[in-house]
Parts: C-alpha cells; sequence; structure tokens
C-alpha cells in the first residue's frame, strides 16, 4: 500500500480497476456478439425484413434456439431484435 493511502481509499482504487476491467470485457463481448450476428448474416437478414426468431433461423440456417437465446440475453440491439410471437414472450426471461 502506497504511503498515506488509507485503506478505503486503496479498496475504492481496487474495486474501480476491476470495475474497468470487467466493463472492458462486456464491451468486447459485445463487439465479438455483434461480429458474429454479422457473419451468420442476422443483420443483412434483419435489414431486409424484420422476423420472428423462427424465420430469421430458416432465412440464415441458422437454430432458432440460438436467435431466441442471443436476443433474449438483450446483446443484440434492439432494432435488430428479432420479433418473437406473442406466446413466446410470456416465457421469455425478462432479464
Amino acid at each position: 500500500m502506497a504511503v498515506g493511502r488509507t485503506s478505503q481509499e486503496a479498496t475504492a482504487n481496487r474495486d474501480g480497476f476491476v470495475e474497468g476491467v470487467f466493463s472492458s470485457a462486456l464491451a468486447t463481448y459485445d463487439i465479438f456478439s455483434i461480429y458474429i450476428g454479422d457473419r451468420l448474416g442476422f443483420y443483412a437478414a434483419l435489414n431486409q425484413e424484420p422476423s420472428t426468431a423462427k424465420v430469421l433461423a430458416h432465412r440464415t440456417g441458422t437454430d432458432e434456439r440460438y436467435i431466441r437465446d442471443g436476443s433474449s440475453s438483450k446483446r443484440l440491439p434492439a432494432s435488430f431484435a428479432p420479433r418473437m410471437p406473442r406466446r413466446n414472450r410470456a416465457n421469455a426471461p425478462t432479464s
């Protein structure tokens, strides 16, 4: 510990550093998720026409489950998230 630094200051400094590293890791995950979505053709398909997870999976040759999981985790921007049929919305995770 540095001279003149209190334990609270050291803890706050450490916590700030850890929070910054964690935020950077989340941002890296977001960029990677966008890259994967682009490579799988999600954004191009959704740009043509908004669709449900099932239709998007069919149009991109992917599994519907992964599209639902990705969009429900809120990693896709809301404007790109596939529309889920109303009956599935009740079962979708809220967070």
